[in-house]
This record gives structure tokens, C-alpha cells and sequence, in this order.
């Protein structure tokens, strides 16, 4: 059996209220019964998040409280109370004009802001992302008691007899010229960072603290040979022991730990949290204070110790990027001896020196501006969410928070930024200075302002290749970002402007409320891994990858030696083919004190790359390069080697070129021409063996590509729809109709390229016998008598409407109008076969064509014929115009459906991906057994097409399964109760258009009056068209429920990117769920070859059935010209149109069961249908005549009652299906 995921029941939301609470796996009652809004947020409003910036000043006042002009206010207990009644008291709304200080607010906001609610909105966003005073304050009572512990130890520190604490570093070479290490306790421990300057975001609290060795420690030339990385590690243990001695420092093993910041293994710092206890939570201080009030910042704060030399321990100017602090002989352990002109620079080894020596003047900097400036800080909270959300300011390489307020000190020094401006005004300015910088070449940004008489600058861009320069001149603050981080981190601060400035779009929820994931964002992920691996290769081949220099420069930092050598090859291969590369900054790596750095997890030499698709060049078969005879021929041939080819284009130039695949290849093939370069550069330019790297492209669509044995999807798709096209064109132009045709327009889901599958052509050499039921005396079909029993074969049509010219013969009576219909397609029909030798067979309410292997359901629109049946004669004879149920559904089958049709096929051939992408959403769907009458095809494909219409923040995918992962995560976090769904196709709708949408919306949810699903579009703005009988909210629940188990398990499998991974296990049902199983026989399910399990299975059964239609006596060949032939007789051979067994048996069960029980099924093959039983329909029922259906007699209390008989309705379940209906099986009672 194959294995299934199980659904979780927990559902919690990003940036939604959750549906529903208390709920229980597995129970069908929460499925059906209403759903209760929960209004709670994602974040606590508690009274301590109204901390004004008084508050914040004043804590970063308290270590200066000695400064004159400065000291910190009294709290006055009196007023605090007087206050807080103020805040409980209801005040009435005041009808006095706007007082000074509103009139002040309110030209403020229309000078600083963008807008008053963009105000309103800032303002509440930065009280929940400011982390609360009291959990400040306790948490630096904590702190300074462990800092006093630290400052304070004594001499048995020095040589401990056994050290619990590992060394953290990985093996380095001996070095004879190291000196013995001796610990003394620190110079000084200091607060720095986010925390010191108030300027930390929560709910996390990360602290820190700097830890001042002393220089006698340090030998002269300790900045050679990591000899000073070495005692730092060694200083670091020292702290660790101290720290497992203190009862207030939690001594799990998720604590202490070293942890890597940066991708450098020889940079270690050292992290630690408090202890759960509360007596120990203050260390020597007092429990009260700490302990006041909640405990719930104990498990929020983490504080990182960065061992940093004392002032003057080593001279900066020894570190600048040209100079050389790593000598080969060391590295290469031999005594050759090289010249001082012969040493190779290394500069990222001596900026790991030079950053610690430079701390304090940058911290001291950034203090002192953010200190006095508190708008500042408030931007810089607001850029710190826009960058976290955009998971940009984290991990290794990542456009950190720190990097981010010295680029805003940066702004504020060049007078680019000022004390007047607001925070909204810093922010954009912050976003503008971002979208013009240049920090790749000469003319970026620095801190450091040389006097006049000084000589020019250095050259940082010869050694980095992002640069930014330092308060004190000799640190490239940038040199541990990445080119590609640099370059997202620009394109974002971009369209953060344009954001703003479109009127039309929330910018807030874009900016600030919206998560993107990395595997949310980009077309194509490469996950490599072992990097380390790679590089020792390279080196045991003396690869000029990777030369010595390079090895010294970068010692052990695999990850970066890797990543810039990687990045050079996939942006020569790529080129034009990709709009961005992307490195997903990873999580820093960390490990327990108590372990060594072998036990350590590997994420440090793990490499992951997003590629974003250029779709007007990425699905480009040939690729074009240089004139032969040029200079860019020869380095062309040379990187692409033996398939770098000459070729005559049809310009008649000689060109280099290349051909990826072979010409007229399917869509499916042309999207995955990416991932052949990428693994051609991979495993020829960097000698990677295949299991050493993941592509995700495709895993998931493969679940389409097995549905199709000759072709992909879209092209099967492209072919049935250009036979309609040349059928619309021969009925138009018949001319000696009674009723002229306008238009021929298909309403199918192929028709716009949205189908999970297409149906069978049947080809002219089918025999006519294999397509034509054996039909008894009393008009049933018999089966084949054969061993085998199978449903007959059938084929299933697509569907069109015709549209029909202005004339005044039609009728003002509904039966008029149906014979008129009829006799229409009489008509029709023998036309089609007198002009075009066409088949075709009409029928009372549509006609079936028969053209180039598929049958076509045309239906004709008369459109007057709808306000008839609204039409309701009252008293006195008045006609009013009511909507019923056939209206609506005929309005949007007739009407609304074509309209929708034309719009999303437009998307379709704009977007590549869109279609497959539908395909593949119907595909999970249905999978989970929720067909088209639980979930209708059109309002999920406007969903879909809601990603590619309104996809920002994100980019428009160009791989389907990117959409389909976005869909997943729509279908899981949206809360339908209070977010209306609006397609603004083509963006034709203004901002009013959809203000009034919403406003709709709003009253309507207020009645009661408009489905659970709210879809609108430009061709619908009542947004109940597609979504008024189906889903419903329970439904809309489950499929969330599912949607988010699903996400979970596809995204853990992405990311772990193993090879066997079943990436079919999202696509299998928890059946535990129904209360009964009713079991199809395969036999009678034809379509069971494109379940899901099922390709394999059904394989012998489509073989034999062929083999048998074959070997059937009637060889007569299907012939639609045939002599003889008359429309209106039966001797036409037509197929058996639109027939499946299983859909006829369900079709039964709803009609007769639909009050107790709501029926599950994959339309695309399934053979099992899941029944779950209503939970009013388990319920005790008077005993009347009117609820004696499906019910039973039986006496509770003395009383007769009636109550559901399971047994007599499982005996009906079977009766009807008897010959389709292999067994049920009965989960629960």
C-alpha cells in the first residue's frame, strides 16, 4: 500500500486569525459544523507595547545616567493609575472641531507620510514588533549579573583541570611559532549591537555583548597563521566553563553553544539563554525584580558573546586587503621560504581580524546617532521587518541588520537623512538611496572620512566584490554580502518604491505582512551540497578553481570559496536566461559546547541557488553566440567546449552556437532547458557528481507528464483546441441557415489550456464495434460477456456554445424556444454533414459533432431566454424578473462561462505556466476526492490565475510547480470569512472599482448574503457567479487542513532534496476521514489508468482491452463520409458520448442521499468514493411521517424516536451499485 501523509489538525496561520481552535484529528463533525471567527492576531496587544520613545531613550540613557543633562524620569505610581482608567474609560465620539494638536497630526501625516492610514498602520506595526520594556529590563538584570560573573573570575580559571567545553575550530595546521595560551579574565564586557541601541525587533530577543580580551594574551605577530582565531576559540572555552558553572544559564543542550554568524568555521561566538528558574533567573541580583510579572522572556532571549582584543592589542593598518597575514609554508607545511613581493593577498583572512579590531569605533557610532534621533530608529525597525519577511537579513552572506543601520548612519552623516524626517520619510529615502547605490564599483558608500591631506583611497573592489567602507577605513563592512544578496537586496528597495506609488495595491500588506519563503520565490533551486568535499578535490587536482591563493585567503571557509566560483559559472552559462540568482542565506550552523565540531551539522558546506526565469529567453531551444571571427568566439568555444557548434543563420551570419534540445520540443521540455545547462555546468565546468546536487524544477508535474503517453499536456491541449477552431470556422460558414451563427466559442476547461487531462482522440482506424455498446431488447447496455467484465468504452466530450445572430422568429415561451432549439439542431446537423461530411447527431438540448477524432457538445445561447425564466406573474397580473436556480445556472454556463473562458485562455498563452499549473492544482484537489461539485473547476482556476494576475510580492512564476506550491500556501493561511478574492485581469479595475468591491464584500458578509468564497472579477463584481452553490465553508476548511499538511510535507522534501523522495505522497488521501468507503471495481472504471497508483496497476488491463478490440469480428472502419449516411436515421456510427459508470452511480447516491451524507471522489480515476454522513443527519428525529426516510423506530426515554439506519442505507449503497461497487467498507459508525 502506499503510503499517505496525515493531516494536521493545528491550524496556525501567518498574518490570518485562524478558522477554528479546539479541534480534533480525524473528526467529521468540525468538517461540517459552522466555523467560529477568531479575532485574535498573530501578536499580543499588551499595555507594555505602548512604550512611547521616552521609554526607549530612557533605558539607553541608563548606562550614561552620570552624563549631566541627562537623567531618568520618576515613575509615579499615581499617575500610572490615573492613567490607566483614562484607557478603560469610554469616551463619547466628540462632535467640536479639530483641536491644535489634531489639526498638527494631521498636516504632519499629509507632509511625512504617505498616507493617514499608512500612518496608522506603521504606528500599530511598530508597538508589535518593538520589543516590551519590562521583558527589556529583566532580561538586563540577567545579564549584568552573568557579566559580573564573567569580569570577575579568578585564577583557578586559568589552567582548569578538565574542561567541559570542546574546542569549536576544525583542523588547522601545526604552527611552531605559536606561544602557549593562558586565560585572564576580560578587560571589559559591554552591550552592543541592536539590543544597546534599541533598535531590536522582536518577539526574539538577541543580545550582544562584547568581551574584551586583554592584549598580554597576545604575542606580537599572533595575527599570522590564525594563530589569533586560534586563542580567540581557546578564549571562548574559557567562557563556556565559566558560564556551565552559573545556575541562572540554562544547561540543556540547546545551550551554551558556539554558533557561526558567518560562513567562516574559525569565527565562532558564543551563545547562551537564562535559565527556566526563577530563583536562578536573576544570578546575584534580586529574584523579585527579574521575576516581576511574566516569565515569558526567558525563552525569548539569547545572548551571543563575541570575544573581541583589547584596544591597541594589534594595529589596524596591518589588516588592509592588499596585505598578506597567511604564509604558504604554513599552509603548505614545507620551509620554502617566498619573497614579501611574492605573498598573495588575503583579504577576507584579514578582514576576520580587523572587524574585532574595529567594533567599538563602529558601535560607538551607531549608538551615539541612534540615541539622538529616535525616527531613525523607528525606520530602521520597519527596513529590518521589510528585510526579514524577504528572509534577507539571517544567515550566512545575508544584508544583515547590522550592515543595514550602518548603511542608515551612512545616509544620516551625508545629510541624505535628517532629525526632521519622519520615519516613513527615512524609510523611502533609505529605499531610494538603495536603488541607486553602487557598492560593486569604485564610488560606494563609506564611513570613513579622510582628512584633505591624506592620499586617495584604497582600492577595495580590486579584493572585494561588494564593497562598503568602515568609520575607520579599514574594514569593508560588506565583505562577508554576497553579489547576488547585494543585487536582491537593490531590486527589492525598488519595487518597495513602486509599491508605494501604485495606488491601486496595499502596500503595507505587501511590504510588511507577506512572508517569502525562498522556495516561494524563485522558478528553480539547485541544493548542492559538500562543498568541502568539492573544494579537496580540486586541490588534490591542483585545479585553478581554486588556487593557493585563494586557499589562503579563505583557509577553511569552504562555503565562500565554493559559492564565488559557482556564481562566475552560472551567470557566464545563464545569461540571459535568468532574470536573478539568488543564494538562500541558510541558517548559521551551531553546535553544543559540550561536542565537538565533527559533531556539528553540515549546513555550513551546503549551497542553495534560486534561479528566477527570463520566460522570453529561458525556453529558447538555440542558443545564438558570437560571429566566429571575433575575439568572444574563441572564449566562447573554450567555456562551452565540444558543444559549442558553427551553424548559418538565417541573417546569413556564422555564429557559435548551441543546441540544448531538438527543435519543436513540448512547453514542458522547453521550461527544463535551464536545468540542462545548470547540470552540463555543474558536472563539466566543476566536476560535481550527479548525487551531489538536487534541481528542483519539476518534481511534482511529473504527476501530469504520466497521464500522457505521446505528448505533454499543453500540446494535447493546443491539438483539440485548433480542431474547434477549424470546426467553428466550417459552421459559420454555412449560410443557408433559418437562424444565422455569430460565434462558435468552446467553454471547456481545455479550451483555455486548463485541463488536468484531455480527452482520448479516437483515431479513424478504431472499429466501430469497439466504440458501440452492445444494446439488449429493453434498451440496456450489456457488458462484454468476455472473463474480463469492463465498462464499455466511451468518450468524453468538449463542450462549446453557439452564439446566434439578432432575429425576430424566436418565441416568447420557454417550450417554444427548447423545440426551436431542437429543430435548430436538426438543422445543423445535416448541414454540417451535406457541406462538410461531418457526423453529427442532435440531440433535444445540445448536438454532438464528431471532427478529427473528438466528439464536440455544442449548446445554442439565446439570451432573452434567461429573463423568461426569471419571469414570476403576480397579483394583478404584474411580471416581475426573481433569480432561481435554473436562471443562475443557466446565466453562468451561457454567459458568464465564455466570458471567463476568453479571459483565461488570454492568461494561458501569456503565461506559459499558468495552465499547466491549474492542471496541476486540479490534479492535488481531486486527488484528495473533492470533485467539481464540491469545489468548482472555474473558481480554482480564478484562484490561480489570482496568483499570476496579483502575484506581488512575489515575481510571476514560469514554472508550474511554483505556482502550485504558492497555491498551497493560499489555500492554507487565507481566511475567506474576512479576505475577498479580487481578479483584476489585465488591471482594467481602478482602486475605487475595487473599494467598491470590498464595500460589497463588507455588506454582504454583514446579511449573510454572499457564499463563503468570494470570487470577483471585472466580468463579475458580485463575486457569487462561480462559488453560489459550492464550496462551502466547511469544505473551504478541510481543503485548508489538507493544503497545509500538504505544504509541510512537499517543502520538507524539496528541501531535503533526496532523489527517492515520493513526491506522490501529497497527492494520497487520509481516508480515515469518511465514515464509509465504497470501493470501485477498476474494471468498470476505464479512466482508473490516470489515478494517481494507479498507472502501473491498470497497465495489464489497458493492454488487454486493446488486444481485444482488435480481435473484434467487425472490422468495418469508422468512416464519417461513409455513402449512404443519413443525418436523421440511425445508421451513423457514433461513439458512446460522455458515459462512465462510476459517474452515473455517484450521480445516484447524490440525488437520493444528498440530505444525509456529502459523497468524496477523484474524477480523475479514482475508484473509491468516501461518504461522510451530515451531523444533523445523525441526530434523533421526532417520530413524524415527514422524517421517516432512511430512518428506523426505536424508544430512548420511554419515547419513540427515529434514527438513521446505517444498515438499510449501506444495503441501498450496495443495491445501486451492484456490478460497479466492489465492497464498503464501514470506518466508523
Amino acid at each position: 500500500m502506499s503510503p499517505r501523509f496525515t493531516v494536521s489538525v493545528s491550524r496556525k496561520q501567518e498574518n490570518v486569525p485562524e478558522q477554528t481552535s479546539n479541534d480534533e484529528e480525524g473528526d467529521s463533525d468540525e468538517f461540517l459544523d459552522d466555523l467560529e471567527e477568531d479575532d485574535d492576531g498573530d501578536y499580543d496587544d499588551n499595555d507594555d507595547n505602548d512604550d512611547d520613545d521616552e521609554d526607549i531613550e530612557e533605558e539607553l540613557e541608563k548606562d550614561e545616567s552620570t552624563k549631566p543633562g541627562k537623567r531618568k524620569a520618576p515613575n509615579d505610581p499615581q499617575d500610572e493609575e490615573e492613567a490607566s482608567k483614562k484607557k478603560k474609560k469610554k469616551t463619547a465620539v466628540s462632535r467640536a472641531p479639530p483641536t491644535v494638536e489634531e489639526m498638527t497630526r494631521l498636516r504632519e501625516t499629509e507632509t511625512l507620510f504617505h498616507s493617514n492610514l499608512f500612518r496608522m498602520q506603521i504606528e500599530q506595526l511598530l508597538k508589535e514588533v518593538r520589543t516590551k520594556k519590562r521583558e527589556r529590563r529583566s532580561a538586563r538584570i540577567w545579564l549584568e549579573g552573568v557579566m559580573k560573573h564573567l569580569s570577575q573570575a579568578d585564577a583557578s580559571c586559568k589552567t582548569p583541570v578538565k574542561r567541559k567545553a570542546k574546542y569549536p575550530l576544525p583542523k588547522l595546521p601545526d604552527d611552531p611559532k605559536e606561544t602557549e595560551f593562558k586565560y585572564e579574565k576580560p578587560v571589559d564586557l559591554k552591550i552592543i549591537g541592536s539590543f544597546a541601541s534599541a533598535i531590536c525587533i522582536g518577539p526574539e530577543i538577541g543580545i550582544d555583548v562584547a568581551v574584551y580580551m586583554p592584549k598580554s594574551i597576545f604575542a606580537k605577530e599572533d595575527y599570522l597563521n590564525a594563530r589569533y582565531l586560534k586563542k580567540r576559540a581557546r578564549y571562548l572555552c574559557c567562557l563556556a566553563d565559566l558560564l556551565l558553572q552559573l545556575d541562572s544559564v540554562d544547561q540543556s543542550e540547546r545551550t551554551p553553544r558556539f554558533c557561526l554568524l558567518s560562513s567562516n568555521p574559525l569565527k565562532p561566538v558564543l551563545s547562551f539563554s537564562p535559565s527556566t528558574s526563577a530563583s536562578a533567573a536573576g544570578g546575584t541580583n534580586s529574584g523579585p525584580e527579574v521575576t516581576c510579572g511574566s516569565e515569558t522572556w526567558i525563552s525569548k532571549v539569547t545572548v551571543y558573546l563575541h570575544a573581541v582584543p583589547e584596544t591597541g592589542a594589534f594595529k589596524a593598518a596591518r589588516f588592509t586587503p592588499e596585505k598578506n597575514n597567511v604564509r604558504n609554508g604554513w599552509w603548505l607545511q614545507n620551509d620554502v621560504i617566498v619573497s614579501e613581493g611574492d605573498l598573495t593577498p588575503t583579504p577576507n583572512y584579514n578582514y576576520s581580524i580587523a572587524r574585532d579590531i574595529a567594533l567599538e569605533a563602529n558601535e560607538s557610532l551607531q549608538k551615539q546617532i541612534y540615541e539622538e534621533n529616535p525616527n531613525l530608529r523607528d525606520a530602521l525597525l520597519l527596513l529590518r521587518v521589510w528585510l526579514r519577511q524577504r528572509q534577507l537579513d539571517k544567515g550566512y552572506g545575508s544584508f544583515s541588520g547590522h550592515l543595514l543601520s550602518m548603511f542608515v548612519v551612512h545616509l544620516f552623516r551625508m545629510r541624505k537623512l535628517n532629525a526632521q524626517m519622519s520615519s516613513y520619510q527615512v524609510m523611502r529615502n533609505t529605499w531610494l538611496a538603495l536603488q541607486q547605490s553602487d557598492w560593486l564599483s569604485a564610488g560606494g558608500p563609506a564611513l570613513f572620512q579622510p582628512p584633505a591631506n591624506q592620499s586617495a583611497a584604497l582600492d577595495w573592489h580590486q579584493h572585494y566584490e561588494v564593497v562598503f567602507v568602515d568609520v575607520t577605513g579599514f574594514v569593508n563592512l560588506a565583505a562577508e554580502l554576497g553579489r547576488c544578496t547585494y543585487l536582491r537586496v537593490k531590486e527589492e528597495a525598488e519595487l518597495a518604491l513602486k509599491y508605494l506609488e501604485n495606488p491601486s495595491l496595499d502596500s503595507f500588506q505587501v511590504l510588511f505582512m507577506t512572508k517569502m519563503p525562498f522556495l516561494h520565490q524563485y522558478d528553480h533551486i539547485v541544493k548542492i551540497k559538500n562543498c568541502g568535499k568539492t573544494l579537496a578535490k580540486w586541490i588534490n587536482d591542483g585545479d585553478k578553481l581554486f588556487p593557493l591563493s585563494k586557499q589562503l585567503d579563505r583557509l577553511l571557509d569552504a562555503r565562500s570559496a565554493f559559492l564565488e566560483v559557482l556564481t562566475q559559472h552560472l551567470q557566464r552559462g545563464l545569461g540571459r536566461r535568468v532574470d536573478q540568482i539568488a543564494i538562500d542565506c541558510l541558517e548559521q550552523s551551531s553546535w553544543s559546547v559540550r561536542t565537538g565540531p565533527a559533531q556539528r551539522t553540515s549546513k555550513g558546506e551546503e549551497v542553495v541557488v534560486g534561479l528566477r526565469l527570463n520566460t522570453e529567453h529561458a525556453l529558447m531551444v538555440l542558443e545564438k553566440g558570437p560571429v566566429t571571427f571575433l575575439p568572444e568566439a574563441i572564449e566562447f568555444r573554450a567555456f562551452w567546449g565540444e558543444k559549442s557548434e558553427l551553424r548559418r543563420f538565417q541573417d546569413g551570419t556564422i555564429c557559435e552556437a548551441i543546441a540544448w534540445d531538438q527543435a519543436g520540443v513540448s512547453p514542458t521540455r522547453r521550461r527544463l532547458i535551464t536545468r540542462t545547462i545548470v547540470r552540463y555546468l555543474l558536472e563539466t565546468k566543476l566536476r560535481l557528481a550527479r548525487d551531489c546536487f538536487t534541481y528542483i524544477a519539476d518534481q511534482v508535474e511529473r504527476v501530469l507528464a504520466e497521464q500522457s503517453a505521446d505528448c505533454d499536456l499543453a500540446t494535447a491541449q493546443q491539438r483539440a483546441v485548433a480542431v474547434l477552431d477549424s470546426l467553428a470556422r466550417q459552421m459559420i460558414d454555412i449560410e443557408d441557415l433559418p437562424l444565422s451563427l455569430a460565434s462558435v466559442q468552446g467553454v471547456s476547461d481545455l479550451v483555455r489550456l486548463c485541463a488536468a487531462r484531455v480527452p482520448d482522440a479516437v483515431p479513424k482506424s478504431a472499429t466501430a464495434a469497439s466504440l458501440q455498446p452492445v444494446i439488449s431488447e429493453v434498451g440496456e447496455i450489456v457488458l462484454d460477456a468476455g472473463p474480463v467484465r469492463m465498462a464499455p468504452r466511451s468518450v468524453e466530450p468538449i463542450d462549446a456554445v453557439i452564439q446566434l445572430g439578432l432575429s425576430k422568429k424566436w418565441p416568447e415561451d420557454l417550450a417554444a424556444i427548447h423545440r426551436i432549439k431542437a429543430a435548430f439542431y436538426i438543422e445543423l446537423a445535416k448541414k454540417l454533414y451535406e457541406r462538410h461530411k461531418l457526423v453529427a447527431r442532435p440531440f433535444p438540448d445540445y448536438l454532438i459533432v464528431w471532427k478529427d477524432d473528438y466528439a464536440f457538445r455544442m449548446r445554442v445561447v439565446y439570451q432573452q431566454e434567461i429573463g423568461l425564466m426569471k419571469a414570476v406573474v403576480g397579483e394583478g397580473g404584474v411580471t416581475a424578473f426573481k433569480d432561481n436556480p435554473q436562471s443562475l445556472a443557466m446565466e453562468r454556463d451561457l454567459v458568464h462561462l465564455p466570458l471567463i473562458n476568453s479571459v483565461l485562455a488570454g492568461l494561458s498563452k501569456q503565461h506559459a505556466a499558468f495552465g499547466p499549473a491549474v492542471a496541476l492544482s486540479k490534479r492535488w484537489l481531486r486527488a484528495h476526492l473533492v470533485d467539481a461539485i464540491l469545489f468548482p473547476d472555474t473558481a480554482l482556476e480564478l484562484l490561480v490565475a489570482q496568483l499570476f494576475v496579483a502575484a506581488l510580492p512575489f515575481a510571476v512564476a514560469a514554472q508550474p510547480q511554483l505556482a502550485f506550491v504558492r497555491l498551497l500556501r493560499k489555500l492554507a493561511t487565507s481566511n475567506w470569512c474576512t479576505d475577498p478574492v479580487v481578479v483584476n485581469f489585465n488591471g482594467e479595475m481602478s482602486r475605487d472599482d475595487i473599494n467598491e468591491i470590498e464595500e460589497v464584500f463588507r455588506a454582504g458578509r454583514e446579511i449573510g448574503s454572499l457564499p463563503p468564497l468570494f470570487l470577483a472579477t471585472n466580468h463579475d463584481r458580485s463575486g457569487a457567479v462561480f462559488t453560489r452553490q459550492a464550496p462551502s465553508l466547511p469544505l473551504l476548511y478541510h481543503v485548508a487542513k489538507i493544503a497545509k499538511a500538504s505544504l509541510g510535507v512537499l517543502e520538507n522534501q524539496l528541501i531535503a532534496g533526496q532523489p527517492s523522495a515520493d513526491y506522490k505522497l501529497i497527492f494520497r488521501p487520509p481516508l480515515d476521514f469518511f465514515d464509509w468507503l465504497i470501493h470501485i471495481d477498476a474494471a468498470m472504471n476505464l479512466s482508473a489508468v490516470q489515478s494517481i497508483d494507479g498507472v502501473e496497476k491498470q497497465t495489464d488491463t489497458k493492454k488487454n482491452r486493446r488486444k481485444k478490440n482488435k480481435n473484434n469480428g467487425h472490422q468495418k472502419g469508422f468512416n464519417a463520409g461513409q455513402k449512404g449516411s443519413n443525418c436523421s436515421s440511425n445508421n451513423q456510427t457514433l461513439p458512446l458520448i460522455d458515459f462512465c459508470p462510476v459517474k452515473c452511480y455517484l450521480k445516484e447516491l447524490r440525488s437520493n442521499y444528498d440530505e444525509l451524507a456529502l459523497f468524496f471522489h477523484d474524477s480523475y480515476g479514482g475508484c473509491t468514493i468516501g461518504v461522510l454522513f451530515k451531523p444533523q443527519a445523525r441526530q434523533m428525529k421526532e417520530f413524524k411521517v415527514s422524517h421517516f426516510n432512511a430512518r428506523k423506530a426505536v424508544i430512548e426515554g420511554g419515547k419513540p424516536k427515529l434514527q438513521l439506519n446505517l444498515d438499510a442505507i449501506l444495503e441501498d449503497f450496495k443495491a445501486l451499485g451492484k456490478g460497479v461497487v466492489k465492497e464498503i467498507i464501514v470506518n466508523r459508525k
